[in-house]
Order: structure tokens, then C-alpha cells, then sequence
């Protein structure tokens, strides 16, 4: 019955430390799907500036 309080303590901190993880993951997860989305898109217009002037 003691040694409960320190378990729930320790347990508070990892569940903590988890989010914190999880957050920085996301964040880090959205910021490179930006970033892609702008590549791609960089990448979609230059070729659509290539192959247009083909066309005509």
C-alpha cells in the first residue's frame, strides 16, 4: 500500500512523457507532410510548365 503513491507518481510521468512524445511526433509528422505538399506541388508545376509547351 506504500509504495502506490510513488508507482502512480511514476506512472503520471510517463504517461506525460508519452503525450509529449506522441506531440512532438505529430507536429514533426505535419511539418514534413508540408513541406512534401509544397515539393510536390514545386515538382507537379514544373513539369506541367515542361510538357505544356510540348502540347502546343
Amino acid at each position: 500500500m506504500l509504495s502506490s503513491p510513488p508507482q502512480s507518481k511514476v506512472w503520471a510521468m510517463k504517461v506525460m512523457e508519452e503525450k509529449r512524445v506522441l506531440h512532438l511526433r505529430d507536429s514533426c509528422f505535419v511539418f514534413h507532410s508540408k513541406v512534401h505538399s509544397i515539393f510536390f506541388l514545386r515538382d507537379y508545376i514544373h513539369t506541367t510548365q515542361i510538357t505544356c509547351p510540348t502540347f502546343f
